[in-house]
């Protein structure tokens, strides 16, 4: 790799790598809205999925999907369809006030 090709990758390599995922953001809020304890099932769903999607792709799934367009088009499709249907079911979800005076003496209780 040439110096100018590596001064591109690394900013762009890190900047994903030190921001948190959705997957962080979404622990962050429950355990603020829910306390800590009712978070870790997230925590083990998030843990689950990672090490599927890291089998899969040691098993060799993105070779077929590599190969195989349409089905690689049709797992895009339902993504993004289920991503879809996590944003509606969020934007119509009630609003939660957090009352941040006893936000860290319930996180302290729990």
């Amino acid at each position: 790799m040439n110096s100018e090709l590596y001064i591109l990758f690394v900013p762009t390599a890190l900047i994903p790598a030190g921001s948190p995922g959705p997957a962080v953001l979404l622990v962050i809020t429950r355990s603020i809205e829910n306390g800590w304890k009712k978070t870790i099932p997230i925590m083990f769903g998030n843990s689950t999925g990672l090490l599927i999607l890291g089998s899969a792709s040691i098993f060799g799934l993105s070779v077929v999907l590599k190969t195989s367009p349409i089905t690689f088009t049709v797992i895009k499709i339902a993504g993004a369809v289920y991503l879809f249907y996590l944003g509606i079911k969020q934007l119509l979800m009630k609003t939660i006030q957090i009352n941040f005076n006893n936000l860290f003496r319930s996180s302290i209780n729990n």
